[in-house]
């Protein structure tokens, strides 16, 4: 009865460790995808039933909220009107019941209700199951957007100054053609 009773112990021991080790590295495991999600460059948002459920830094940096104010939130919080949310929501739905990935630049709006451009893309957890949510992902296209505009002024400058000069202008490529 002794020995059996010793070796039970010794049984548990080893499970008990064994079970304690993963749990060591399950949580080392979540705390390095909390970092990668964290910094991530792309604002990440897990929606599920048009609530956020949670976001990175990032995401919450973009719509002007604090990370910790934004789980519970109605997505059309960052939309310019409940209305454009619906019709983003509608448009979205079909692709991303496919397994698809939704794709789309349109105007966001920061907590002081100031407009920008974002693009996003949606992809269901789950397609299956529409339950479980889906992850938006969103960037800032100010900066790309005013330097693209910059970009076709000077180039629409360049192309006046050619119609009014007199000299004659061409193009070569490195062959001279």
């Amino acid at each position: 009865y002794l020995s059996l009773l010793l070796a039970l112990r010794e049984l548990f021991h080893r499970n008990l460790l064994a079970t304690i080790e993963k749990r060591f590295q399950s949580d080392a495991l979540a705390r390095e995808q909390q970092v990668t999600f964290d910094t991530a460059a792309e604002g990440i948002a897990l929606l599920r039933e048009d609530r956020l459920v949670k976001c990175n830094r990032r995401f919450a940096e973009l719509v002007g909220h604090p990370v910790e104010d934004l789980p519970g939130k109605p997505a059309w919080t960052w939309h310019p009107s409940h209305e454009e949310w619906l019709a983003v929501s509608e448009d979205c739905q079909p692709v991303i019941a496919a397994g698809e990935v939704y794709r789309r630049v349109l105007r966001l709006r920061r907590k002081g209700g100031e407009l920008f451009w974002g693009e996003i893309s949606v992809k269901a957890v789950e397609p299956a199951n529409p339950e479980r949510g889906a992850v938006w992902m969103a960037r800032d296209m100010t900066e790309q957007f005013g330097t693209e505009a910059a970009l076709r002024t000077s180039e629409a400058r360049f192309r006046d100054l050619l119609s009014l000069s007199t000299d004659w202008y061409w193009e070569q490529d490195r062959e001279l053609r």
